[in-house]
């Protein structure tokens, strides 16, 4: 058993340092970014809603648990680094004690920014800042739907594309928004909304991590000769 054991770490060693070095000579390949170009992203990943509702009031918690968000960009790359553009978003919680059916929903939609730190490699890591809206809709089976409104005060997401071709990039990403509520639609009621005002006010947080595809469409191409090499 021994000798196995050490075959097995000799060999996971040997294949970690090859796989350093191949990582190393792969990421450092310089490659062109994109310019004028339009670019369509597809995200899919973990969500998690958490703090209150209104100051004061229902912890979100008691109404949804963690879920699932799918996410979908369209924006312009104007030049290597900087891309503005469109975000919108779609999410499914878990009803704390419900059933399959008692599914809690939120939409999101807004305006960002996006920075590209090293577009001219083949890993580039990037940093986004959006704003815009939020809804959030609890359906309980058999019961009128109660829903909120609200600002996205600050949307950040932080990635790093990994170009698998010149036109297609996919990578990790993480992120975090802060909602602030500002209006209730009351159950039972649907075309009366209620302001939530005052000191009522308050920020709830909305993380999220998960993968992203990137498309670039009529893109032209940017080459540097400063491309930065990664370090290990």
């Amino acid at each position: 058993m021994k000798k196995t054991l050490a075959i097995l770490s000799s060999a996971a060693f040997i294949t970690a340092i090859a796989g350093g070095a191949f990582a190393q000579e792969t990421l450092n390949v310089p490659v062109d970014a994109p310019r004028n170009a339009a670019e369509i992203g597809i995200g899919l990943g973990y969500s998690q809603p958490t703090g209150n509702l209104t100051n004061g009031g229902s912890d979100i918690s008691d109404i949804a648990r963690a879920g699932g968000e799918v996410n979908a960009e369209v924006g312009y790359r104007i030049d290597a680094r900087w891309l503005v553009g469109l975000y919108g978003g779609y999410g499914q919680y878990h009803a704390p004690g419900g059933t399959s059916h008692d599914i809690v929903n939120s939409a999101n939609a807004g305006v960002q920014a996006q920075y590209h730190i090293m577009p001219f490699n083949v890993a580039d890591p990037w940093v986004s800042l959006g704003v815009g809206y939020r809804g959030f809709f609890n359906t309980p089976q058999g019961t009128p739907t109660s829903a909120w409104h609200g600002l996205q005060l600050a949307r950040v997401r932080v990635g790093a594309d990994y170009r698998v071709s010149e036109t297609v990039a996919m990578g990790p990403v993480v992120g975090m928004d802060l909602t602030m509520f500002t209006s209730e639609h009351i159950p039972g009621n649907p075309n009366t909304v209620e302001a939530v005002g005052g000191n009522n006010l308050t920020v709830t947080p909305f993380f999220f991590a998960g993968l992203q595809g990137k498309f670039d469409i009529g893109e032209e191409r940017e080459r540097s000769d400063k491309m930065v090499a990664l370090q290990y």
